[in-house]
């Protein structure tokens, strides 16, 4: 009999035992679980207050290298009406390029189809018009007569004011077909386009602000633009830091992109169209387009996609210059429990 009830007292032990393996296990799990749901919902609290304030940062940094545009076109258009315009414009636009690196080119277009630009000489323009590798770093004019349709090109370098000429071309240019002519010939003050790839210098892309000036009679004399670099742009937003990796893009709230890296690889064709979000589809940069899908606005959103899940929001953020526009920000999940 006593063997038996050892033996019992031997199995009830073992199975106390094992009881309370199970139940510290299960408190264990449940600890742990607990943790890493604290973890995640504080990595996820932290992400949302840095994206909204990246959001900030976006729109003021967008700002800072857009204000004065306003005021430089105020500049260029006014010297148009000088009895020696084109030489007069000439000379506002090379001291408002010198001034200020961010922009690209200035240019007028004139009812009759008459156009005046003077670009930076980047290597993607020299190798469109053939001009000299010296003349890099310096600026390009461009003026195409109205009644022949002659493109005249001439060039100088940066320290160098004497202008060289080079050969002649045809041109079928007509700057009342571009949008930035049309849309301020029909609007009052300053007008921005959405990016699109430039005429003249390759796959250049950019944004164009234009404006309208007049003669005493109220005729139209010409509409006087500047263009400013999409690259210029990705770069001061890409400094924005997001946790976890994170990623961020401007855009109009119907999708037209305004600051994102891929702008110049969705438009290889159409010059005046404007890149799309939903152009993403497919891409390496898709994941931009599922959160600005299922965003709701100004809220966390979460979205799998290529086998990680991805928290995102997309804000709505207000800008001096370019009006209503949306920062989205997204980050993958995993990312932000690590380091946040």
């Amino acid at each position: 009999m006593l063997p038996m009830t050892l033996r019992l007292a031997d199995t009830l032990r073992h199975r106390i035992a094992l009881f309370m393996i199970v139940a510290l296990g299960g408190v264990a799990g449940a600890l742990i679980a607990m943790s890493y749901r604290a973890a995640h919902d504080h990595s996820v609290a932290e992400a949302e207050t840095a994206m909204e304030s990246a959001a900030e940062r976006a729109a003021a940094v967008v700002d800072q290298q857009l204000a004065p545009i306003p005021d430089l076109l105020a500049a260029a258009a006014r010297v148009i009406h000088e009895p020696d315009g084109d030489a007069a414009f000439t000379e506002a636009a090379l001291a408002l390029l010198s001034a200020h690196p961010t922009l690209y080119q200035l240019y007028q277009g004139r009812p009759d189809g008459g156009f005046v630009a003077i670009v930076r000489a980047d290597p993607r323009l020299l190798a469109e018009f053939g001009l000299p590798a010296r003349a890099r770093d310096g600026f390009v004019r461009i003026h195409i007569a109205a009644t022949t349709g002659v493109q005249q090109l001439a060039w100088r370098t940066e320290d160098d004011d004497t202008w060289e000429a080079a050969p002649s071309r045809a041109s079928r240019y007509d700057p009342r077909a571009r949008p930035w002519y049309e849309t301020a010939r029909r609007n009052a003050g300053v007008q921005w386009t959405a990016p699109y790839r430039f005429a003249f210098g390759g796959s250049v892309f950019g944004m164009t602000a234009a404006v309208a000036t007049y003669d005493e009679a109220g005729g139209l004399s010409a509409v006087v633009a500047v263009d400013v670099l999409t690259s210029v742009l990705n770069r001061e937003v890409a400094r924005i830091r997001i946790p976890g990796g994170g990623r961020g893009l401007l855009a109009y709230d119907d999708g037209t992109l305004l600051v994102h890296g891929s702008i110049e690889r969705l438009r290889r064709g159409d010059v005046q169209a404007a890149s799309q979000i939903t152009g993403l589809a497919g891409t390496e940069d898709e994941i931009d387009l599922r959160i600005f899908q299922a965003a709701r606005p100004n809220a966390l959103v979460q979205v799998e996609h290529a086998g990680r899940t991805w928290i995102g929001t997309v804000r709505p953020v207000a800008s001096t210059v370019l009006g209503r526009i949306v920062f989205l920000a997204a980050a993958p999940l995993d990312a932000l429990v690590a380091c946040c």
